[in-house]
């Protein structure tokens, strides 16, 4: 039980899973990629092309019905994908987002999936 306990991290910022389309710019390569979780700091992403710690890139994406936005974002972290449908998930820090975007990103990462779902139907 050691063992498992030293792996456990804790957020200071809670992310929601976020199984989307977005648009990654990279290196002057723009691909359409996957990303996996959001939260107002930062997103779980794929990539194809090979992306390193500190690198600069810019994610477009869009929450139904809440948030349609351009971000830039810095390489935090990389790790081997463990169910090998994408060789790396990329952890990327936003850079400089507005407050308006990360309390619309707060809102959804608080919100329940069916009530993120129902926002944009008034």
């Amino acid at each position: 039980m050691g063992d498992q306990r030293k792996y456990i991290v804790h957020r200071r910022v809670p992310r929601r899973q976020f199984f989307r389309k977005i648009g990654l710019l990279s290196k002057g390569v723009y691909e359409i990629s996957q990303s996996f979780e959001v939260g107002e700091r930062g997103m779980l992403i794929a990539s194809s092309t090979p992306l390193n710690k500190d690198d600069l890139v810019v994610i477009s994406f869009n929450i139904p019905g809440l948030l349609s936005t351009v971000v830039r974002g810095i390489v935090r972290y990389s790790l081997e994908d463990s169910q090998g449908y994408h060789k790396m998930k990329i952890g990327v820090e936003f850079q400089e987002s507005d407050f308006d975007i990360k309390r619309k990103i707060r809102n959804y990462v608080a919100s329940r999936e069916d009530e993120a779902l129902i926002v944009g139907d008034n």
